[in-house]
């Protein structure tokens, strides 16, 4: 029975995974040629250039100007001119210093190309949290623990590899989440509980 529930999952949602129509979702028409496109780099601060308090927005802002070197991309090892700003308050905290590592965007139009550091370079201290939350639930929860680990890692794959591509391409969202939010629930409560008649 179990071998049946299982081949039956598995044969369903495959077929509903792959073949989820392709529908428009909005008609609007909108100039591409009139729309900015960015680009996302990482980069470490050489200099700063210039730095002044603005009023913005209803309130004090710092105000940067700075030399940012390109360290991945196509345009590695590029150094550009960035513009950066932070509200006053968070400024000792948040503004930039040379050495740091930052976001660098790269804003392309037809009137213009323009480079802007987006925030500070955030990702090694989330890796960091992330194992340690694997860790503790691993080391508190056991096999159970680790299979939910397996369960949210399989949910993030679906989401970022099908939920989000067939809406950005236009399909029907309500469909495609409602395939993705099946799989996804099916998926987490077997790899979680086990292939079990109560699951």
């Amino acid at each position: 029975m179990n071998k049946f529930i299982r081949i039956f999952f598995v044969v369903a949602f495959t077929v509903s995974f792959l073949t989820a129509p392709i529908v428009l979702a909005q008609s609007t028409e909108v100039a591409e040629e009139s729309m900015a496109k960015d680009f996302f780099y990482r980069g470490k601060v050489v200099q700063i250039l210039e730095e002044k308090d603005i009023e913005e927005f209803g309130g004090s802002q710092v105000w940067q100007r700075g030399r940012v070197r390109i360290t991945t991309g196509e345009e590695k090892g590029k150094e550009v001119e960035v513009n950066y700003q932070v509200r006053s308050e968070q400024s000792q905290e948040q503004k930039l210093q040379a050495g740091q590592r930052v976001v660098v965007v790269k804003s392309v139009t037809p009137a213009e190309t323009i480079y802007y550091a987006s925030e500070t370079y955030r990702l090694p201290a989330v890796y960091g949290i992330i194992l340690l939350f694997f860790l503790l639930v691993v080391l508190f929860a056991g096999k159970r623990g680790f299979m939910a680990c397996v369960g949210l890692a399989v949910t993030i794959f679906i989401i970022a590899v099908y939920v989000i591509p067939q809406i950005s391409h236009g399909a029907n969202p309500f469909l495609v989440s409602f395939l993705g939010t099946i799989f996804i629930a099916s998926t987490s409560l077997f790899l979680a509980h086990g292939f079990k008649k109560r699951t």
